[in-house]
């Protein structure tokens, strides 16, 4: 990852956003629903899949964010498959 290097040419805060759930993208439900307009539902077995990307992304987030905290450098995680899909 390019992250732990912008401590040393003076950047201070880092941002990262996850992966959206990518059963709820619209392309996938209208793919996989037979019903897409009644049926407009998420699609647990791809949503899956990124939850368990992003409980990984998030475990590495914390472990950079300790290592390059001695810098001053932060790292800010944009969480936004938890706060706009509940699956």
């Amino acid at each position: 990852m390019v992250i732990p290097s912008t401590g040393t040419e003076g950047r201070r805060g880092t941002a990262v956003v996850d992966l959206p759930l990518m059963g709820c993208l619209p392309i996938m439900i209208t793919l996989n629903s037979n019903h897409t307009i009644t049926q407009m539902e998420c699609m647990d077995q791809y949503s899956s899949v990124t939850r368990d990307y992003n409980t990984l992304l998030q475990a590495e987030l914390g472990n950079m964010q300790n290592s390059l905290a001695s810098r001053g450098a932060r790292i800010h995680a944009m969480l936004t498959s938890t706060r706009l899909c509940s699956t």
